[in-house]
């Protein structure tokens, strides 16, 4: 029986080169929530984006986030794995980034020299020092001086392109996410759908009894996925036919 689903957002219910999600997914996540299945999306996106991306849907499923550094329901943090204070040090340090921005669940914080940041319903707030910002930090975006920059202690890379990356807690990943919400809501991994298209997908297979890989992006994650598909769309209407 299909209690819970968890779905990949950027290249799954997001189709890269689409703006918005398709009315057909948003229905299909209506229908399965409405017969009771349990629905997540798990993404690098911060909660603002994700939420507003997601905004006809977003009071009945649950966000991971920041590549599950913090989960959200109905604006309640459920679980979070935000930087430690000290491992903010990093990003103020003019040496090894250009500029920098960290995000908490409500707030942008900028560092450094931009020209323009996106930012989904936040007022950037301009910061010299880590001790000016009061919440927790869950994900950092950067653009670095030097090209060798390598996980550490104090952050993981879960994104990069060239100088620019993104950073998260090194603790945090999508299957440690999932694998709370699944405690939370007593539902196992046999009871348990994942559907993704990255590498980063990967951790939260193995919560999962049958998994999807989308797409051709991520050779890995096809290796350890139970099925493949072309689209997330096709994948979710099979499992939303099977629980009608």
């Amino acid at each position: 029986m299909i209690k819970l689903i968890v779905a990949d957002f950027d290249g799954t219910l997001l189709p890269y080169g689409e703006k918005t999600v398709s009315s057909r997914t948003l229905n299909c996540i209506k229908s399965l929530v409405a017969n009771g299945v349990h629905f997540a999306v798990a993404s690098g996106r911060t909660y603002s984006e994700l939420s507003a991306l997601l905004n006809d849907v977003a009071d009945d499923i649950y966000f991971i986030c920041d590549d599950g550094a913090l989960l959200v329901k109905n604006e309640k943090v459920l679980f979070k794995k935000q930087f430690a204070p000290s491992s903010l040090d990093v990003f103020f340090d003019s040496d090894v980034f250009k500029n920098a921005t960290l995000y908490s669940m409500k707030n942008a914080y900028l560092i450094g020299d931009f020209d323009k940041t996106i930012l989904y319903g936040k007022t950037p707030v301009a910061v010299t020092r880590p001790f000016e910002i009061k919440d927790d930090v869950f994900k950092a975006t950067a653009t670095a001086k030097r090209f060798d920059l390598v996980d550490t202690k104090n952050y993981r890379i879960h994104y990069s392109d060239g100088a620019f990356a993104e950073f998260v807690s090194p603790y945090a990943n999508k299957g440690v996410a999932v694998g709370d919400l699944q405690l939370k809501l007593g539902v196992s991994k046999f009871d348990t759908i994942a559907i993704g298209d990255a590498d980063n997908d990967i951790p939260m297979m193995s919560h999962a009894k049958r998994s999807w890989a989308v797409g051709n992006r991520s050779t890995s994650l096809k290796t350890i996925c139970t099925d493949t598909a072309d689209t997330a769309i096709e994948v979710l209407e099979r499992l939303k036919n099977n629980v009608d």
